[in-house]
């Protein structure tokens, strides 16, 4: 009897740090669950690309195909040099387009889901009675590189 006691309470003991092992496996694959989540949420807010020129060019040629699809005319282009938020570098990307109202609204509609920006950087709209695309807009995006922001959430 001594000896099934003495195994009955080291198996106990045992049991209790399997499980106590098993919570803490638990936590950290919950962490890593807590990054996917994350990173699907970053990717699908965002354009990846190799470099932060190919980021803007891709960003450049959605926003064109947008243009050209919606009667609002590109009248010219830029690449600005780029800035940093925090220690990621941003692309700043300047348009000038003639538009009607309704033009206005379509575009704005876009770069809220314009998957590359961070948002409108600068936007100044000028109007003028005597066309059709009465709106004259000078539009700056910005573009996040998040390459680095992802392989850093990467477990």
């Amino acid at each position: 009897m001594d000896g099934i006691s003495t195994e009955l309470e080291k198996e106990s003991l045992e049991l209790f740090q399997l499980k106590k092992r098993l919570k803490k496996i638990s936590r950290v694959l919950e962490g890593y669950k807590g990054k996917d989540d994350y990173l699907k949420r970053v990717s699908d807010v965002f354009t990846e690309g190799n470099t932060l020129v190919e980021l803007n060019a891709e960003v450049q040629a959605r926003l064109q195909q947008f243009l050209e699809n919606h009667e609002i005319s590109l009248t010219a282009y830029k690449e600005l040099p780029p800035r940093k938020w925090r220690e990621y570098p941003v692309g700043i990307l300047e348009f000038q387009l003639s538009t009607s109202i309704q033009g206005l609204s379509d575009l704005l509609r876009f770069l809220e889901t314009l998957k590359g920006t961070t948002g409108i950087d600068m936007m100044t709209i000028s109007y003028r009675s005597s066309s059709n695309q009465s709106l004259i807009i000078s539009l700056r995006v910005g573009t996040l590189f998040v390459n680095e922001i992802i392989e850093k959430a990467k477990p």
